[in-house]
């Protein structure tokens, strides 16, 4: 992240994390345009207005030193590179803290990254809807579903 903490530069997007394989895997994430966005655009065409919550813990993959954080950041990115507004913690929060604010700011949905239901060292990927709910179907099944559809650019 550049020195102004400006995310929604696409070279900020894009920088190395010197971890040649993580590299390309977060490039083909932000070019191949996966997963929660395009599903979240589809359900909702005022997400430009509404922005989506993200959120991390204090997790990290010490292999990668790719933490909660980072990964935090990576989603915001992706959002503002497509204009959504972004309400991103400025330090890690517990996870209940992401579907309050999805709730009080009135967000389309909320990413929560931490690894509360896996290993310490591992991050997972926790969704929100705009009801403050966790996803569940058919939203969890849709969403798969567009991130299958997105395996090429």
């Amino acid at each position: 992240m550049g020195s102004n903490g400006d995310l929604n530069a696409n070279t900020e997007c894009l920088s190395s994390t010197g971890d040649v394989i993580l590299d390309k895997a977060v490039r083909q994430w932000i070019t191949w345009d996966k997963g929660v966005y395009k599903y979240l655009v589809k359900y909702f065409p005022d997400l430009n207005a509404r922005g989506l919550v993200v959120g991390y813990d204090t997790r990290a993959q010490a292999s990668s030193g790719c933490t909660s954080e980072r990964l935090a950041r990576l989603s915001a990115a992706v959002m503002l590179c497509k204009d959504v507004p972004v309400y991103l913690f400025s330090n890690y929060v517990p996870t209940p803290f992401v579907p309050y604010a999805v709730m009080k700011f009135g967000a389309a949905a909320g990413i929560m990254i931490t690894a509360s239901h896996n290993r310490k060292e591992d991050n997972g990927y926790k969704v929100y809807w705009h009801n403050s709910a966790h996803i569940s179907s058919p939203h969890d099944k849709e969403i798969l579903h567009c991130i299958e559809e997105s395996t090429e650019p």
